[in-house]
């Protein structure tokens, strides 16, 4: 009898090894699968800022979404979670790939990073030094990431043709009408930023451009607009309308950030900045049969 109950705590005890042994190597496989924070891809917007008030040219990174697998997360939304991320991305020397119109061109070094706003706002950027012979500024920008995502071979982002600008802004015109705005308001439509470039890869650019009637800081409302146009049986087609009219504080308004094929599917998803009365967010935009839909909003900050 002593020695089936000694066998019995020896198997038994041999079977709580096991079973703890089982249970660890679940919790380390889980963990280890698990990207940690500097593996997760990042989407930055570039951008080239000047402030005449200082005299300053601030040359900037902001982050636009965090991917984990398939999943789009959002930025830091506050001061503790950006202490957190600037930790794990914003390093000094940290190096991420920039791009332009879908292709590689060129690298961003982190120079600078503090978690204190700046001019007064949230800003979730570091400064960095752009290595590139792009030149940014005002509304071009340009995409940085630490992705692998190979990009296309070579940029199709160009300023559109005179022929290529009429019709978009032939398209322009028509939609403020569709939209209701009055037709002595149309001849004061101002184009904001248009560029052409090549989505799917097909060699026939897009037209994407963003317009606006009115101006921010009048009391009155802005009619904004931002447009997809491709070409079809020799003519351009709306394949994206944005509009939206408010004044001061309901004020909103769509820019084109730039392109990149998130994916791999061989059609770019799009970047795009919302602006706001004193904040901003990003958009990402992915083509679904034949549709552009809004897949992700977030990011950005404000005052």
């Amino acid at each position: 009898m002593l020695r089936k109950r000694y066998a019995f705590v020896r198997v038994s005890s041999w079977l709580v090894c096991l079973f703890a042994f089982v249970v660890f190597a679940s919790l380390a496989s889980s963990a280890q699968s698990r990207p940690k924070a500097e593996e997760r891809t990042v989407i930055f917007a570039v951008s080239v800022q000047y402030f005449p008030a200082d005299s300053v040219t601030h040359k900037g990174i902001e982050p636009i979404v965090i991917i984990d697998g398939k999943s789009y997360v959002k930025p830091p939304s506050n001061d503790d979670e950006l202490a957190k991320f600037g930790k794990s991305y914003y390093r000094e020397g940290q190096i991420y790939r920039l791009f332009f119109g879908g292709a590689e061109a060129g690298a961003v070094s982190v120079k600078k990073w503090s978690d204190s706003d700046l001019h007064g706002c949230f800003y979730p950027g570091a400064e960095v030094e752009i290595k590139s012979p792009l030149e940014l500024g005002g509304d071009s920008k340009a995409l940085a990431t630490n992705s692998t995502v190979s990009g296309r071979q070579k940029s199709s982002r160009r300023a559109p043709s005179s022929d290529e600008k009429a019709a978009i802004l032939k398209l322009a015109q028509e939609t403020y009408r569709q939209k209701g705005v009055p037709v002595t308001l149309l001849q004061s439509i101002k184009v904001v930023t248009l560029i052409a470039t090549d989505l799917d890869g097909d060699g026939v650019a897009e037209l994407i451009g963003n317009f606006k009637i009115g101006d921010s800081r009048d009391e009155t409302p802005v009619h904004s607009l931002f447009l997809i146009a491709a070409k079809q049986s020799g003519a351009y087609q709306m394949e994206l309308v944005w509009y939206h009219a408010g004044a001061e504080t309901h004020y909103e308004a769509r820019s084109f950030v730039d392109q990149l094929d998130l994916d791999g599917d061989g059609v770019d998803e799009i970047v795009t900045e919302g602006s706001y009365y004193e904040s901003g967010d990003y958009q990402i935009y992915k083509k679904r049969k034949g549709q552009w839909l809004m897949v992700y909003k977030g990011g950005g900050g404000g005052c």
